[in-house]
């Protein structure tokens, strides 16, 4: 990859950073207020849920935007972080999800893997 390639995706990955904290600042949880009414207290809680909902799943896509500028910083952007492959990640791809860490094949293969762990968990 060259350098004016790995400056557009660290610009986009910080960018991308601070939407998550703006995000994350929007959605932050905050202590549940009670209510007298049943309906509103429903509704209030449902609001809780789902501003914890968002907050989480910002706070994780902000974890793999930290590592994926911390692979730019050592030099590993874009290289397949499963060791077995080590391949170079397609520029689609990391065009697609900058915080990719694993190319396509690993990446379903890995999603296989985890759905197969959850699906023996259940039974």
């Amino acid at each position: 990859m060259n350098d004016t390639a790995l400056h557009q995706f660290k610009r986009t990955l910080l960018q991308k950073r601070a939407e998550l904290e703006a995000t994350m600042q929007s959605h932050r949880p905050t202590s549940m207020e009670r209510c007298a009414d049943p309906y509103d207290m429903a509704m209030a809680n449902a609001e809780a849920e789902t501003n914890l909902k968002i907050f989480k799943a910002a706070r994780k896509s902000q974890f793999q935007v930290a590592a994926a500028l911390d692979r730019i910083e050592r030099g590993t952007y874009g290289i397949c972080r499963n060791r077995h492959c080590s391949q170079e990640i397609p520029l689609k791809r990391l065009e697609a999800v900058p915080e990719a860490e694993h190319c396509v094949e690993c990446q379903a293969h890995h999603e296989h893997s985890v759905s197969a762990d959850y699906a023996l968990a259940l039974a």
